[in-house]
């Protein structure tokens, strides 16, 4: 079974391989990568501000705000509530 987690982060906007791989060594898991602060991620080799707030806002914990903030944008509408 693959791992949700690296999943959400292997399909992170901006987060290729080479990106992939630092973070998962400097971090060990997807998850924690996820928990990590914005400015930690950005001052990894090869990362930046827009790579470590594209993280933050795919951290699947968060996936419900998410898809509903994006959706909202292109007139889709929110979960019945």
């Amino acid at each position: 079974m693959t791992d949700p987690a690296y999943v959400a982060l292997a399909l992170v906007p901006g987060i290729g391989r080479a990106r992939l791989e630092v973070l998962l060594g400097a971090f060990e898991t997807p998850a924690a990568v996820f928990g990590q602060p914005l400015d930690r991620l950005a001052r990894l080799p090869g990362m930046n501000r827009a790579a470590a707030t594209a993280i933050r806002d795919s951290n699947p914990r968060r996936g419900e705000r998410v898809t509903v903030r994006r959706s909202a944008g292109c007139g889709a509408a929110g979960p019945a509530g």
